[in-house]
């Protein structure tokens, strides 16, 4: 049967092979384009599919994390550098040694306990402001904890302003909703000389839109003039609000009839303009190197992370605001690198006797 069935087929099978052979041999050129024809096909198709998936994937991403439109983060770490630092006085190297030593980060429940009645839960509970008149006078541990024990590379003093001119920070805002954010710190510059910025800060302002105070001041010289404690809201910002690195905004609205603003978790710190820039433009000569160390060195002491730390310019709502003018912002985030995070300089306050509300989501 096998015998037979080998008779049967081998005749086709050998037929069939000459057939084939005669073929390939005149069709050669045909059948090599079609080979290379459909190997192309196969890698095209496998290069379309893993393109199709790549695109798939960064769609989902882009789901599950969607960028608001107009909104871009309000980081200080995304800016652009602007000019060089100018040398006014160049330190020694005693005092940049001194600058660098660790500081020991200090006892936080102590602070906020000694701080627990300067904070007040909402905007309705807010004590009478003439309170704020005793904050006179205020030794410099009030500014920065440790500044009776730690020694800084720059001058430290304090000239308090007048009590118009700063407030309470709220737990809660105007209609009861959570103010609880994480800290962050507002660059500013003076755009006027020291001495007229002081002085509009030690006058009397009993209309809201003549208020204003920063935390600090920072002379050309590298000095820190501290001007509001830091468990206070300075009225450094306007309409504003921080776009953190989630693209979420965060503002507090402390009363109806003003527009919500960062001042309730923020730390505002101003570079005093130097002469030439104290004016309109859009640009000038920069800030001296003893002010961005300085500014760095204060920066490390509240313990606000890069992501945190912003401008004026980058908070600001209305558009009109383009401070600090002519920033170095790498250098800057250079030299805060040099020097430790620490939290001598304790931003925001808690009430002890009542729990808080949740934090802001």
């Amino acid at each position: 049967m096998k015998q037979q069935w080998k008779q049967r087929i081998s005749p086709w099978v050998l037929q069939g092979s000459r057939q084939w052979m005669r073929l390939w041999g005149r069709r050669k050129p045909l059948w090599l384009a079609i080979a290379v024809c459909a190997l192309g096909g196969l890698f095209l198709g496998s290069l379309l599919s893993r393109t199709v998936q790549s695109t798939l994937s960064v769609t989902n991403d882009a789901v599950a994390n969607p960028t608001p439109p107009g909104l871009r983060q309000s980081s200080l770490m995304f800016t652009e550098a602007s000019d060089r630092p100018r040398t006014l006085v160049k330190p020694t190297k005693a005092v940049a040694r001194r600058g660098m030593v660790a500081q020991k980060a200090p006892r936080l429940d102590r602070v906020v306990g000694d701080r627990s009645t300067d904070c007040a839960a909402s905007p309705q509970q807010s004590r009478n402001p003439k309170s704020l008149m005793a904050l006179q006078n205020l030794p410099l541990n009030r500014f920065r904890v440790s500044a009776g024990q730690t020694r800084g590379p720059v001058a430290e003093q304090a000239n308090v302003a007048h009590y118009t001119n700063f407030g309470w920070r709220f737990l809660a805002d105007w209609k009861g909703r959570s103010a609880l954010y994480e800290p962050i710190v507002v660059l500013h510059e003076t755009v006027g000389s020291f001495e007229s910025v002081m002085n509009m800060f030690s006058s009397n302002h009993p209309d809201d839109e003549d208020q204003v105070s920063y935390h600090a001041l920072i002379r050309e010289s590298g000095d820190i003039v501290y001007v509001v404690p830091p468990e206070y809201r300075a009225y450094g910002a306007g309409d504003s609000v921080f776009v953190n690195a989630a693209y979420q905004e965060e503002t507090v609205q402390t009363k109806s009839q003003s527009p919500p603003s960062v001042n309730n978790f923020a730390y505002h710190i101003s570079l005093v303009t130097p002469e030439e820039g104290q004016n309109d433009e859009d640009t000038h000569a920069g800030y001296t190197r003893n002010q961005y160390e300085a500014l760095a060195w204060l920066v490390s002491k509240t313990g606000v992370p890069d992501d945190r730390i912003t401008t004026h310019k980058l908070v600001d709502r209305s558009g009109t605001r383009i401070d600090p003018r002519s920033f170095n912002a790498p250098y800057f985030l250079s030299r805060l690198h040099a020097y430790p995070r620490t939290q001598e300089v304790v931003i925001g306050c808690t009430l002890m006797d009542s729990p808080p509300p949740p934090k802001a989501t």
